[in-house]
């Protein structure tokens, strides 16, 4: 019996993740004397980084229902991750001699990659969470689905509260989402009524966002002003999970060359975000200034896109060679 084709819907929305992901990663700066609608653009684009994570989660949530627990799932994950931490650190090493800077990147990795960190933390609890899912009413798993919303999404808002760290505990929202959405709520919605939903939502978190950004608001219950950590935010978690909705409910196709690109956004992903490629970031992009904003929109976009090309590149030729 051959492999099960994946959705190929699913799979050019992780890779739309990863593009937003990886722009967010490398914005640009605009000048002091900018108008404010560029001065707080790239704040704006920041955004699309949660997006991105939220998105490409869900995803892996989605393929993890009822899973069985299997070692080989986080070991399939640490492979790659010690593969191009020692294959981008050769490089930097051989051109810069600075020893400690590398054992500092490979002492720090569970926070230099803290998505992979969540991640593997996600494995190990999907097996508790269905236990007790598995073990409740569908309407039992609807409330505890809007009590995790809530306690991860809502209450950090309210109480003013960085999550830091914790900021991986909507992950766990997002696989009680996923659960409920793939066992109960498959064919329950509308897309029309979704699309409608999804352009309200972004128009008021951009208004609130903008709000808060022009008053300097420290903290707003909806927009996390400052909190790092967007993840939680309770609009972005939301846009994220009725785009999936629509996602799930498009008519399926596949298309290998989509499916195999797909394959390579996570290799990107620690690409993009090793120590030797943040410190060329923070030396070289970060320092271009861009005042005009359709040009800004342009070039984010276009660089973005061009990286993540190279990326997935990279990753497909070293493919052709070793197995990781």
């Amino acid at each position: 019996m051959g492999k099960i084709k994946r959705n190929s819907n699913i799979e050019l929305f992780r890779i739309i993740a990863m593009f937003f992901i990886t722009q967010a990663h490398f914005l640009f700066n605009a000048t002091e004397a900018a108008p404010f609608i560029t001065q707080n653009f790239s704040n704006v684009l920041s955004l699309g980084g949660a997006f991105g994570v939220n998105a490409f989660i869900l995803i892996t949530c989605y393929f993890m229902v009822e899973k069985p627990f299997m070692i080989k799932r986080i070991t399939g994950v640490i492979k790659p991750v010690l593969f191009y931490s020692m294959l981008l650190a050769l490089p930097w090493l051989f051109i810069t001699r600075d020893l400690d800077k590398v054992i500092g990147w490979f002492v720090r990795l569970p926070g230099q990659y803290w998505f992979v960190t969540a991640y593997i933390i996600l494995i190990v609890l999907i097996p508790i969470m269905d236990w007790f899912l598995k073990r409740m009413t569908k309407r039992q798993v609807l409330v505890v689905k809007w009590l995790t919303f809530f306690a991860t999404t809502l209450l950090p808002g309210l109480i003013g509260i960085d999550l830091g760290p914790l900021r991986m505990s909507v992950f766990i929202y997002l696989y009680i989402f996923s659960y409920y959405l793939k066992k109960y709520d498959v064919k329950h919605y509308n897309i029309k009524v979704l699309v409608w939903v999804i352009i309200i939502s972004i128009v008021v978190y951009l208004a609130v966002y903008s709000y808060s950004v022009a008053n300097m608001l420290d903290v707003s219950i909806f927009t996390f002003v400052p909190q790092k950590h967007l993840q939680n935010n309770i609009f972005q978690v939301f846009i994220v999970c009725n785009l999936f909705k629509i996602v799930i409910k498009t008519k399926s196709f596949y298309n290998e060359n989509i499916n195999l690109i797909s394959k390579s956004v996570f290799a990107a992903y620690l690409i993009q975000q090793h120590g030797s490629v943040v410190a060329l970031r923070q030396s070289i992009l970060m320092n271009i200034y861009i005042d005009n904003f359709l040009l800004s929109v342009i070039t984010h976009a276009i660089t973005a896109l061009i990286l993540l090309m190279i990326f997935i590149a990279v990753d497909q030729l070293i493919k052709k060679f070793i197995n990781i």
